[in-house]
């Protein structure tokens, strides 16, 4: 998993390349809402329903969402 710490070791390794400056930033701002608000990670491995992921009511794919872990929305 990437933490700030991780961050912090990659920015210090790199020259000063322009690209690969602006390469880090790119990962720093879409890694921030992860790093921010880590997902819940389950205890137990999850059991496969004999749905398959499959909405019930109409076959759609169930959308999953790891910061709600319990819930699966329909995708319709």
């Amino acid at each position: 998993m990437l933490t700030p710490e991780h961050l912090a070791a990659l920015a210090a390794a790199l020259p000063a390349d322009p690209d690969r400056t602006r390469l880090l930033e790119t990962l720093r701002e879409r890694a921030a809402p992860l790093l921010a608000r880590a997902p819940l990670i389950p205890r137990v491995k999850a059991l496969l329903s004999r749905n398959g992921g499959l909405c019930p009511d109409d076959g759609a794919p169930l959308r999953f969402d790891p910061w709600s872990a319990e819930q699966h929305t329909c995708s319709r």
